[in-house]
């Protein structure tokens, strides 16, 4: 019989919205986790929200959510307690950008007092996932930020005194490189170009955000009226969100290892490769491709090929089709 004691309603649910944030710090020392992951990201109005992702000893990975006022002093302490208290691997931050990126110059000028009650609410939040970050690094933790390029955000203190860390970078981006689409109307399916940076302590965690400025080889929206579009825009795509779970999961492999793995990360994203690969492949070796590894070849992260490399099924289109 369980000990009533011992009992947590939660224990058997893998997502769980909570009330407040001192019930979100309850439940996740109930069980002792290997990671923890927490993202603050914006809301509407003054609500933002603090999540969690436990990675247990054992069992599933479990989330938590709780919807907070970070403008309210003592919710904004709880969060700020809680981050310092528990073992945050990674904080993953995206405050709201209105009052801070591009467009915000347009929007003071139309409609100045909207604006002053937003900066109001964005520069606590500024200030809030500064203390945040600065926590971290202090920790010896990480964490990572996504801003419009450029933002205001970096005046605000303490962001320029983080940005002159020695272990934190920030890399340039184009939204339109990570699948950021009108999603409805007549223009559905367009690129949306928003330049977006990424600023963090860790290099694993930039890694995937590397090299996706824009081609222009697709044909962008014109934001200029399309306001209710720009709205939908300030939420991740999928492949952003991806692309950050697989930043953490190079950082836990170099924790783990000691060393980070290009090959891994070119793995999670085919299309970004080590080097350019010929899609003709001027001479092959005659013969039919082999099960498994071919004796002939050299070691796979010594090969010329990017399909060996790179670990790809016999069939796959990179490889060189050619022996040695």
């Amino acid at each position: 019989m369980l000990n009533q004691k011992d009992f947590n309603p939660y224990m058997n649910l893998k997502e769980v919205h909570v009330e407040n944030i001192n019930t979100l710090t309850y439940l996740v020392t109930t069980k002792p986790y290997t990671h923890l992951i927490a993202e603050i990201c914006g809301g509407e109005a003054r609500t933002s929200q603090l999540a969690t992702r436990q990675r247990y000893q054992t069992g599933p990975n479990f989330d938590l959510m709780c919807d907070c006022d970070l403008t309210d002093r003592g919710q904004r302490e709880l969060a700020y307690d809680f981050f310092r208290f528990q073992r945050v691997l990674v904080a993953v931050m995206a405050p709201i950008c209105g009052c801070f990126g591009p467009m915000s110059h347009l929007n003071w000028s139309i409609n100045p007092e909207a604006m002053e009650e937003l900066y109001y609410v964005g520069k606590i939040l500024a200030k809030f996932c500064g203390r945040i970050a600065e926590l971290q690094i202090s920790k010896n933790l990480f964490f990572l930020q996504e801003q419009p390029y450029p933002s205001a955000l970096y005046e605000e203190r303490p962001w320029p005194r983080i940005l002159k860390h020695p272990s934190v970078l920030m890399v340039l981006y184009d939204r339109c490189m990570a699948g950021l689409r009108v999603a409805t109307g007549p223009y559905r399916g367009r690129h949306i170009k928003k330049p977006s940076s990424i600023v963090t302590n860790g290099e694993e965690l930039a890694l995937p955000f590397r090299d996706l400025r824009c081609s222009h080889r697709h044909e962008h929206l014109t934001m200029k009226g399309q306001g209710k579009h720009l709205k939908r825009a300030e939420v991740w795509t999928w492949d952003e969100a991806s692309r950050v779970y697989h930043g953490i999961k190079l950082l836990l492999k170099t924790m783990r290892t000691g060393r980070t793995s290009l090959n891994v990360f070119a793995s999670f994203f085919p299309t970004k490769l080590l080097r350019p690969i010929a899609r003709t492949i001027p001479q092959a070796t005659p013969g039919v491709p082999q099960r498994g590894y071919d004796s002939r070849a050299p070691e796979r992260d010594e090969s010329p090929c990017d399909g060996c490399r790179l670990r790809r099924a016999t069939d796959d289109w990179t490889h060189s089709r050619v022996v040695g």
